[in-house]
């Protein structure tokens, strides 16, 4: 696996290093981040969890990291490469040390009236805990993505987009490995903008996803199809107030059922953000999501997900920005396949959070995070309470 991943990071420097003479608007930022931070509760689960799977719940945790921001224009295309590759070292618990890979690549063209565009994806990273229901903590996920998309028509008035892509992931821990699933998207889209009116976009998407290792037990719990039909509209009013919102029919139906199985989801999904900007130094963000993913345990095919975050930014003259807001997302699903008084099937989680970030200059940034977070779920093993302090440095090259 790890050779499959180096190999997948040089396809993308291979993309984004392809023409030597480009025009003007060439970016190429490298840069270091090094982030330290100290958890109340790294285990993301309760005291006899995680005495269970030998985790000290407070710990320190060191994150350097290569940063890459390039794009580099030739004619009407354009090459780009940005992410991180880095590490993360625990204090105490060593065992979860692991790489931290998180890159995007592709090229964006134009020809006549259309434009469109390639990219490949590849983030790999020890398994956030609140992810895991197995008593075994230790699990590298990688996660590959490729993708295409083609708009043609006019910046004002109709225009037509197709997309589409491919996602797989790898569990490293044998007992995750029945969560590994492969999905395949495609969504078709008619859109309308106006300068004065905003952009008004109708669409029609499919997704299907599977999961190729479970077990001949859970034969049942091998994937679904997802389909759905929406709009969305997105304007600006003035200079202070912009938005969003996307509304869909979304429909999900598994691969295969058996009695007592739900046949299938249907309900609407949804998602949006506001921006509200009353002076220069202030900005009020509201966002909002309700999605169906694919979930991360054995005996469940896929999650409902709510959530809703408020943040404010407020600029303190040219070098500090003070951020602070919240989030409250819940987890459902309707998906269980093999009930286990274990399993998480429902989750509450509520997270405040603040930071101060201060630019020395162009290259030099420091940024000290607070945060605390509480989860309650339907299994008081995976309930849990982390309080979070955290000081990065961003350095530019």
């Amino acid at each position: 696996m790890v050779r499959g991943s180096l190999a997948f990071v040089a396809v993308l420097g291979a993309v984004a290093t392809a023409s030597p003479a480009l025009a003007q608007g060439r970016r190429v930022d490298i840069g270091f981040q090094g982030k330290v931070q100290h958890d109340t509760n790294v285990a993301r689960s309760n005291a006899v969890l995680a005495q269970q799977r030998g985790i000290s719940p407070e710990d320190t945790t060191y994150n350097p990291a290569l940063t890459i921001d390039i794009q580099m224009p030739f004619g009407r295309q354009s090459v780009y490469l940005n992410g991180n590759v880095g590490y993360q070292l625990y204090e105490r618990n060593s065992q979860l040390n692991s790489e931290r890979l998180d890159l995007l690549g592709g090229i964006n063209t134009r020809v006549g009236p259309c434009s469109g565009g390639v990219s490949a994806q590849l983030s790999r990273s020890q398994s956030d805990l609140q992810q895991l229901s197995i008593v075994s903590p230790e699990n590298i996920l990688d996660t590959k993505r490729v993708s295409a998309n083609v708009n043609c028509g006019s910046s004002a008035g109709l225009s037509v987009g197709v997309s589409g892509g491919h996602s797989e992931t790898d569990n490293s821990n044998p007992i995750q490995l029945e969560t590994n699933y492969e999905q395949n998207n495609g969504q078709v889209s008619v859109v309308y903008q106006r300068p004065t009116f905003g952009v008004a976009t109708v669409f029609a998407n499919y997704s299907k996803i599977e999961y190729p290792n479970r077990s001949a037990a859970s034969a049942s719990n091998s994937g679904y199809e997802s389909t759905g039909i929406g709009a969305s509209f997105e304007r600006r009013l003035g200079s202070r107030l912009k938005g969003k919102v996307t509304v869909a029919k979304t429909t999900v139906e598994p691969l295969a059922t058996f009695p007592g199985f739900p046949a299938k989801f249907d309900s609407m999904t949804y998602n949006g953000d506001i921006s509200y900007r009353p002076t220069q130094r202030i900005e009020v963000v509201l966002t909002y999501d309700r999605s169906v993913s694919p979930s991360l345990s054995i005996t469940r095919l896929y999650d409902v997900t709510e959530s809703g975050r408020l943040e404010a930014r407020y600029q303190l003259g040219s070098r500090i920005t003070v951020t602070a807001g919240g989030q409250i997302s819940d987890v459902d699903t309707e998906s269980v396949v093999v009930a286990s008084p274990n399993d998480l099937t429902s989750a509450h989680t509520e997270l405040e959070f603040a930071s101060v970030q201060f630019r020395q200059n162009k290259r030099l940034t420091f940024r000290l995070d607070f945060s605390h977070e509480e989860r309650t779920t339907n299994t008081p093993r995976l309930d849990y309470t982390s309080s979070r302090v955290g000081l990065t440095t961003n350095v530019a090259f």
